[in-house]
């Protein structure tokens, strides 16, 4: 109806009702034995037909066929009620893809019954309520095939906070819960809906106060989580990450709150084991005889054991915070070639390589790196073992200067060995020419002296030969000292070319 143009519903002082009805928006038919007597303007432009052909016909020929039985059943026990009866949807027979709803009143007329119907176009809202309906299925549909539960608690109406003192108060406001509750407790979701029994009953006594704090205090907080443990039917304890949403109304009122909860007991098994693993490579990483440490890609320290604070010099973990383990290499040289071949090959090791401490102290060490990179293969950091070799050094130092000792001695002990023998002989011709002197001095013992005389002479030149190879025995050791004063004994450090040190001796090649 043009809303500029007034209806004229009144004749002098009466009001025409039939034209106020078909003035009305809403779709007015009265049927007489299921024919259509009366239809208004929004009726007949509903069902695409004029409405001196509508009146007269069935009003099952306006109806959908499909739906014609459905209809008319519903008209028949209609008629004669006393009250109205609940509304009916359906199709209309030249317009399928327009659907409308009616309600229906009993009339009586000049002895007649009758019915008058009601129809409103409810094609646009049920495509709406359909497409709520989809939404709704599918994510039905997903919140049922979740892993986690899901369970949302409605606060519509009004409620005294001081009544949240115990579980019972969110069992009375639980309204959806997902199909994963048989899975996490062994029963459907119905049986806490339909409070036959409670999730809370499932939480470990020792975890239960602070659950209970946790979904009280979601009210002021409006988020959190919390880690607890849960106790199935068959006495299984599982852990749980339970995180509660708020949902609230324009009026700042909470409307829902909505709890999505985790099954973690795997995930928390493996990360106790990880932590377990953690903490007891860092009790062998503080308790290490061996320097242990952590650098970032540029050489700064980020974390070093006592016995490498002590190595360097350091005072505490926070000085080395400070410095780079740069400072601590003797030969630049040898370190920017160690850094590179670790870049190469993502591990290096050096079996001698000089450091020096924080006083300038110069110590020999072992050292072992590898590099960690991440899943791009980019570095993110160096780990080393440093193991002081000094001590092991001086050890074999002392070897060599024992070795080197005892090939002194070999050296030695033959020209001393003729000494020996040539005293022992020349004392023994001594002891002897000094009895032929004793039968010198007696005439009456004397026999033969000529005999004397040449066994003196004999002795006395087995004398002179003997001192002459003592002399030469003498001069031997002579000269024998003066070259290992000059040459073997002459120990040098010298480099082995990639940062350490070895020791070598003088020879007579040399």
């Amino acid at each position: 109806m043009d809303k500029n143009k007034s209806l004229n519903i009144c004749s002098e002082d009466h009001i025409d009702p039939m034209a106020v009805i078909a003035a009305i928006n809403e779709g007015i038919v009265i049927l007489k034995e299921e024919n259509i007597i009366y239809a208004n303007r929004t009726f007949s432009t509903m069902v695409g037909q004029d409405i001196a052909d509508l009146l007269g016909i069935s009003f099952a020929d306006v109806i959908s066929k499909k739906e014609q039985e459905k209809v008319m059943d519903y008209l028949k026990t209609s008629i004669g009620q006393s009250c109205q009866q609940d509304g009916i949807e359906f199709q209309l027979e030249k317009d399928p893809e327009r659907y409308v709803f009616m309600k229906v009143s009993p009339i009586q007329c000049h002895g007649w019954s009758g019915i008058l119907g009601y129809i409103s176009d409810i094609t646009k809202r049920r495509k709406e309520r359909l497409a709520i309906r989809r939404l709704h299925t599918r994510l039905r549909s997903i919140l049922d095939h979740m892993r986690e539960l899901v369970i949302s608690f409605s606060y519509l109406e009004e409620f005294d906070k001081e009544e949240m003192t115990d579980f019972s108060f969110f069992d009375d406001h639980i309204v959806e819960i997902n199909s994963s509750a048989l899975a996490f407790y062994g029963v459907p979701a119905s049986y806490f809906l339909n409070k036959k029994d409670s999730i809370f009953d499932y939480i470990h006594d020792d975890d239960k106060d602070n659950v209970l704090n946790h979904y009280i205090s979601l009210f002021e907080k409006g988020t959190g989580e919390i880690t607890y443990r849960i106790t199935t039917p068959k006495g299984e304890n599982k852990w749980v990450l339970d995180y509660g949403r708020v949902e609230y109304m324009q009026t700042g009122k909470v409307r829902r709150v909505n709890h999505i909860i985790e099954d973690i007991t795997e995930k928390k098994k493996a990360l106790d084991e990880i932590k377990a693993s953690e903490n007891k490579y860092r009790r062998i990483f503080e308790l290490s005889k061996d320097m242990i440490y952590i650098l970032t890609p540029g050489g700064k320290i980020i974390d070093i054991n006592s016995a490498g604070i002590k190595l360097l010099g350091l005072a505490n973990k926070e000085e080395a915070a400070l410095r780079n383990i740069k400072e601590f290499h003797v030969d630049s040289n040898a370190r920017d070639a160690l850094v590179k071949e670790i870049m190469e090959k993502g591990e290096v090791s050096r079996p001698r390589i000089m450091f020096k401490n924080t006083k300038g102290e110069r110590f020999e060490v072992g050292l072992n790196i590898i590099a960690r990179k991440d899943e791009n293969g980019k570095i993110i950091s160096y780990q080393g073992i440093v193991h002081n070799i000094t001590e092991a050094i001086r050890q074999k130092e002392l070897e060599a200067i024992s070795q080197l000792a005892g090939c002194f001695a070999d050296d030695l002990a033959s020209p001393l060995s003729v000494i020996l023998i040539g005293i022992e002989t020349i004392k023994t011709f001594l002891a002897d020419i000094e009895k032929m002197t004793e039968k010198l001095s007696n005439p009456e013992e004397v026999k033969d002296l000529e005999e004397i005389i040449y066994e003196m002479r004999y002795n006395v030149s087995d004398i002179n030969y003997f001192i002459n190879e003592v002399m030469i025995a003498v001069n031997d050791i002579k000269d024998r000292l003066k070259e290992i004063r000059d040459q073997y004994w002459n120990l040098k450090k010298v480099s082995d070319g990639s940062g350490g040190i070895i020791y070598e001796r003088g020879s007579k090649n040399n």
